[in-house]
Formats: structure tokens, C-alpha cells, sequence
């Protein structure tokens, strides 16, 4: 419980300090192209198939009952698909980055420098489900404090 408050206040902190630091170095324009981007990893987010939760209640019904090797395979499994899917993810971007970018009407400069960009928010998807993987895991051996502290710095 008092984990699930301090990541709270962490995250609250790390977003209020993020802002200005964002306008500064970015200008308006570039935070805009940053929006962007963070918008398309939002969407590679729906990827992930509600595997985490599953992956959560296995873990813990495998950890009820004390089966290591059950957990093991409870784990792995939903790492390859995360894997599998966020791939899948990854190459949609690729495929499509060019109407991904034109349905955000950008200018020609941030334009491309969101089209550069791009290819690394579909990579940044792949470490997205890995963490949230770990974290149902730990979730569901009822490490909840880990779980949180890894969800906030990852």
C-alpha cells in the first residue's frame, strides 16, 4: 500500500518537473512532435492483448499452490508473445509510418524528424511489454512494492 503511494507521488513529481524541462529543451513545436510520438506508443500499447493481467493470475494461483516449474512457464510463455506481438507492432510501424505521420499533419521539418523517430517509439513498444510482463509477474507473487517501483522507473 504505501509503495502504491510513494511510486504515486514519484510519478506525480517526475510529470510536474518533466514539463518545463520538456518546453525548455524542445520547444513547442518539438513537444508537439514528442506528443506525437508518445500518442503512437499509447496505441502499440493495445498490442499487449491483456496478457499482463492473465499472466498476473496465473502467477499467483501457480505461487498458491507452490509450483516453481508453473510459474516458469507462466512467465516465458506470455514473454514470447509479448515479444511476438510487440514484433508484430513494430513492423505495422515500419509498414505504415509514413500514413501514421501524415494523419498528424505535421510540417515538413517535424514531419521528418517524427518519421525518424518512429521506428525507435516501435522498439520502446517491444521494452513496454517486457516491463509490463515483469511487472505482472511480480504482481502475482505478491511483490507488489517491486512491481510498482519497477513500473515507475522503467
Amino acid at each position: 500500500m504505501a509503495s502504491g503511494v510513494v511510486v504515486t507521488v514519484i510519478n506525480a513529481v517526475a510529470m510536474m518537473a518533466a514539463f518545463p524541462i520538456y518546453l525548455h529543451f524542445l520547444v513547442y513545436e518539438k513537444y508537439g512532435v514528442w506528443l506525437v510520438l508518445t500518442t503512437v506508443l499509447s496505441f502499440a500499447k493495445i498490442g499487449n492483448l491483456g496478457i499482463g493481467q492473465a499472466v498476473m493470475k496465473l502467477v499467483a494461483e501457480e505461487h498458491g499452490r507452490g509450483d516453481i516449474e508453473g510459474i516458469q512457464r507462466y512467465v516465458t510463455t506470455p514473454l514470447a508473445l509479448l515479444c511476438l506481438s510487440g514484433s508484430l507492432v513494430l513492423i505495422a510501424v515500419l509498414v505504415f509510418k509514413a500514413q501514421i505521420i501524415a494523419a498528424f499533419k505535421l510540417s515538413d521539418e517535424n514531419a521528418w524528424m517524427a518519421l525518424w523517430l518512429l521506428p525507435y517509439i516501435g522498439i520502446l513498444s517491444i521494452y513496454v511489454f517486457i516491463v509490463q510482463a515483469m511487472n505482472a509477474t511480480l504482481s502475482g507473487l505478491g511483490w507488489m512494492d517491486l512491481a510498482n517501483y519497477t513500473q515507475s522507473f522503467g
